[in-house]
């Protein structure tokens, strides 16, 4: 499914409102102290990040450090849900670098302020001082190309992490995740004497890029026994070391798409157990058992 870009409202805004909404996160989550997160048996972290980007070359952004910080909640000790900020000022593109040239017009390198506001859930494959995490979550980025319209991106990520447990209340972490999302790479370019740049033919095509990133946090909580804690960490560690603690439920689902009456498209069921043929009046299709 295409991830159209979207035009934003005012430079700035959208960095401010996300710097605003992590910081009363990470307030709200020290400000309950260690007695109010360890009875729940919570654990709160906070940590600055310094993620290096290494975009895919096909997307035309020259590799950028970025600037940012996360604050997570975890439910006992495999299971965490985290939230995190990252922000790059004047990105310089390499459209060039890239093969994009655009259709009848000379492509203009330009420069891009980058925000990404994500969220994602963690699961610790392990209780000792030093294990891995695996995350999957999803989010937003917003992309301000100097003279051009702000865009906003829809993305997908996923990776590992390496946890290290320095002391009760302080840790270590060292991630490597994985970002998807669509571009139209002349939104990036530089303003064009001509007017608007053509159109990017890869602008449907899914990009890829990696990230490496260390932080330092603070954590609060997860030193008190509680029954909700133990419960799940019983789940979770018996599913990990061959328990059947972890019920994990699975259910079959049928859906159908309904397309705008202007496209003139009939609607799609998007039920693999279906296939699709076409009504011979043009209307609606229907569908029928494989």
């Amino acid at each position: 499914m295409r991830v159209a870009d979207q035009a934003m409202g005012s430079p700035g805004v959208p960095d401010r409102a996300a710097v605003a909404v992590l910081g009363l996160v990470a307030t709200t989550l020290l400000g309950a102290g260690s007695n109010g997160v360890a009875v729940q048996g919570l654990t709160a972290r906070v940590a600055p990040e310094f993620p290096a980007f290494q975009w895919s070359p096909s997307l035309g952004f020259a590799d950028q450090d970025f600037l940012g910080g996360s604050a997570s909640l975890g439910f006992g000790r495999y299971v965490l849900l985290r939230g995190s900020y990252l922000s790059a000022s004047g990105m310089p593109t390499a459209l060039s670098a890239s093969g994009y040239t655009g259709v009848g017009v000379r492509m203009i390198e330009n420069s891009v302020d980058a925000s990404i506001l994500s969220a994602e859930v963690q699961l610790r494959l392990g209780s000792g001082k030093v294990a891995p995490l695996v995350f999957g979550g999803g989010g937003i980025m917003d992309l301000s190309p100097e003279g051009r319209d702000e865009q906003r991106q829809i993305i997908a990520n996923y990776g590992g992490v390496v946890d290290l447990r320095l002391l009760p209340w302080l840790d270590g972490q060292l991630l490597f995740r994985e970002y998807r999302f669509r571009l139209d790479r002349s939104t990036i370019a530089g303003a064009s004497a001509n007017g608007i740049q053509s159109i990017d033919p890869e602008r449907n095509d899914l990009k890829s890029s990696f990230a490496l990133s260390a932080s330092v946090g603070a954590r609060i909580g997860g030193t008190r026994p509680s029954a909700r804690a133990d419960r799940l960490d019983m789940d979770v560690g018996g599913a990990l070391t061959g328990g059947d603690g972890l019920i994990i439920p699975v259910e079959v689902t049928a859906s159908v798409l309904r397309f705008a009456d202007a496209l003139a498209i009939g609607d799609q069921p998007l039920d693999r157990r279906t296939r699709q043929r076409s009504s011979p009046s043009g209307g609606r299709s229907r569908s029928s058992p494989e």
